[in-house]
């Protein structure tokens, strides 16, 4: 019975820091548990690869929907000259393939 008497007459000022240290170990934890659910979904959800039947590689942004061409493994991204497309037809791949020589010919 005096053990219960002695946690009953603890401070409220105590009792009151052991309780925000208790909520601020749950944020604490909950904000670190989203942050590694965000870094997951960056480094294996966000893309998808498409392999186009010519054998070009497209990576497919799942959250903005734009698409860019993998060429020698670096993706090439940003804004395109006026001859060539982010769509995934044929004619593009054929335009990617031929770009560098077709410069050369101007």
């Amino acid at each position: 019975m005096g053990k219960n008497m002695i946690d009953r007459d603890t401070p409220l000022a105590k009792h009151f820091g052991r309780r925000t240290l208790r909520i601020f170990a749950v944020a604490l934890g909950a904000l670190v548990f989203l942050a590694l659910l965000a870094a997951l979904f960056q480094l294996f959800g966000r893309y998808e690869y498409v392999v186009e039947a010519r054998g070009i590689v497209w990576r497919i942004d799942r959250l903005t929907k734009e698409s860019c061409p993998v060429i020698n493994s670096v993706v090439r991204c940003g804004p395109l000259s006026p001859s060539k497309s982010t769509s995934l037809s044929p004619s593009i791949s054929t335009s990617l393939s031929t770009g560098r020589q077709s410069r050369t010919h101007k």
